[in-house]
């Protein structure tokens, strides 16, 4: 038989066969290849949408920076309410930067009615030069219990400007019963205390003739020097015990920190301070870090056993008020070389 023949009957067969199935079954078999159909097409386009979603979440993730999972500097300004401080134009300003044609346009100015803070510290614990910064991040000028003539010349125009004017941001002293009963802000100073007595030692022992003043190696080892370790160390203890312990609005500075990076710590100040940070001036502060009043680090070391055991227990105690206020420990001075 030819093979079309066969084809031909072979299809007829088949014809047959499937008229020889129930109808009812014949429409079954039909709607589940029906079905089958929609579950395939439905689980392929499933399959290339969720595909397709994670190639797009993968670029997403990839592409955030990892800045963007923590509170960005934008974000913090948004919570923050800063003062609106008035300028007293009538009176005189300073311009610590007349020389850079960049910057010579930011002068320190006096205010109205200012509400401002204490700048407490024991002695040469970096206060002039705190002054300095915050008089060019802020742009309002410094003021002081002392009314020192010296500190005037230098450029400290608010230096003798009477408290009760309300014209400076911040007021400078060392001595705590100025704070006591007080309801003003106060920004706390705390430098290593074996390098600030040793400065100290330095300006008393020189006649107080300069900042930067200087005595002989040979001093440190008259009884006169230890005399007035003790004695200070004590005096540098007691500026520290009663604010740790009493003054509600308190910002602690460490002094070696500021040294380390300026500007990082400034902002802190700028935001105790509730001052907005100028971006352009603390830019140009960048390019003036020393100021007038930036001392160096004497590399002396004149303690006696006992002495340096002294400075030791005196930190633990002001690093045990200072995590009961909320504030890290002081830094390290193992890492600066002292103790």
């Amino acid at each position: 038989m030819a093979r079309g023949s066969e084809s031909c009957i072979g299809h007829q067969l088949y014809e047959r066969d499937v008229m020889a199935i129930p109808k009812k079954f014949y429409f079954i078999f039909l709607s589940l290849c029906s079905i089958y159909g929609i579950i395939v097409a439905y689980t392929s386009t499933v399959i290339s949408l969720t595909s397709f979603s994670n190639s797009v979440s993968d670029k997403t993730f990839a592409d955030k920076p990892i800045s963007d999972k923590v509170t960005s500097e934008a974000d913090s300004k948004k919570e923050m309410t800063y003062r609106h401080l008035t300028i007293d134009n009538s009176a005189q300003k300073k311009y610590w930067w007349s020389n850079d044609t960049r910057c010579s346009k930011y002068s320190v100015n006096f205010g109205s009615n200012i509400d401002a803070a204490w700048l407490l510290s024991y002695p040469r614990s970096g206060n002039t030069w705190t002054r300095y910064l915050i008089e060019s991040a802020s742009g309002f000028f410094t003021g002081s219990i002392y009314q020192s003539k010296r500190a005037k010349e230098a450029g400290y125009l608010g230096e003798d400007d009477p408290i009760s004017r309300n014209r400076t941001i911040v007021i400078k002293t060392h001595k705590v019963k100025f704070i006591k009963g007080s309801n003003k802000r106060t920004l706390l100073i705390m430098r290593n205390p074996a390098r600030s007595i040793i400065s100290y030692w330095n300006f008393v022992d020189s006649g107080n003739s300069n900042w930067f003043s200087s005595v002989s190696n040979s001093s440190y080892t008259t009884k006169e020097f230890h005399e007035f370790v003790a004695n200070e160390l004590e005096r540098w203890r007691s500026t520290y015990i009663y604010p740790l312990e009493n003054t509600k609005r308190l910002y602690v500075i460490f002094y070696e920190l500021l040294r380390e990076n300026p500007l990082r710590e400034i902002r802190g100040i700028l935001r105790f301070l509730e001052l907005r940070p100028d971006e352009d001036r603390l830019l140009c502060l960048s390019r003036h870090l020393e100021g007038v009043a930036k001392g160096g680090q004497r590399e002396v070391q004149p303690y006696t056993l006992e002495e340096k055991k002294a400075f030791t227990r005196t930190i633990e105690e002001i690093n045990v008020l200072l995590s009961s206020r909320g504030f890290p420990s002081m830094p390290d001075f193992q890492k600066y070389g002292f103790l």
